[in-house]
């Protein structure tokens, strides 16, 4: 049995020698109702067939109305289309790769519900820092103050300038891990203890250029020395606090 090819939406008909012979080959797409010559459009009959042909369009019960009404009806006969198949294609990801995304997946999600938990676990800072430098992310830093301990502090005049003071501070990072550099609450008191000026120094006020991204490195210990403005009333005494 031939089959035809419609050229206004391409579907594949079949039809048999009778429905050829009527209106010389003139038929009508059941697919798009569009009337073209079948004749011309003939394809080969070994065409592989990979879908059904729709129950409402049976081939045999058109081709039977066509026949008895042939002499009544003027349009050509309606030939049942094949439906056009659509390839899909399905890409699968590796299985080490996939399980990779899910396990990065997981723990973004993980970290970014329980950051400060988590953050706070020295031996995850070395994952946590490979992360970051690899996907760009900003996942917080270890950082516990109750962890930099003061060694040794000294309040003295600048021993060049007078309208100075200077401060001398060494401080040690006991933490396991690395942690950022504190600021540094400095409060001077009277002989009351009462307080008569304060300020808080960013590690940009007592770190090198050079050292400003640098990390406190765990189990070390930083000298530091402040040099500030005497402020108009004696200092007696000083305290000293930690701040991020």
């Amino acid at each position: 049995m031939p089959y035809a090819l419609c050229p206004f939406c391409f579907s594949t008909l079949h039809v048999t020698p009778e429905q050829l012979a009527v209106k010389s080959g003139v038929i009508r797409c059941g697919h798009c109702h569009k009337v073209f010559n079948a004749r011309e459009n003939e394809l080969s009959a070994d065409i592989e067939r990979t879908v059904p042909i729709k129950p409402n369009e049976d081939i045999t019960q058109s081709s039977t109305a066509t026949q008895e009404h042939s002499s009544e009806a003027d349009s050509p006969p309606i030939i049942a289309a094949w439906e056009s198949t659509k390839t899909t294609h399905h890409y699968k990801l590796p299985y080490g790769l996939l399980s990779f995304v899910l396990v990065l997946v997981l723990l973004t999600q993980i970290a970014f519900i329980e950051s400060t938990r988590l953050t706070q676990n020295t031996q995850l800072q070395p994952f946590f820092k490979k992360l970051n430098n690899t996907f760009d992310l900003s996942i917080p830093s270890y950082q516990n103050l109750d962890e930099i301990h003061i060694i040794a502090r000294q309040l003295t005049p600048h021993p060049k300038l007078d309208e100075l003071l200077s401060f001398q501070l060494t401080i040690k990072n006991s933490a396991l891990a690395e942690q950022p550099y504190p600021s540094i609450k400095l409060l001077l008191t009277s002989t009351l203890g009462e307080p008569i000026a304060q300020g808080v120094f960013t590690k940009n006020d007592y770190l090198a250029d050079s050292e400003i991204n640098d990390y406190f490195a765990p189990q070390s210990l930083r000298n530091i020395t402040l040099t500030f403005q005497k402020p108009s009333k004696t200092a007696f005494g000083f305290e000293i606090s930690f701040q991020p």
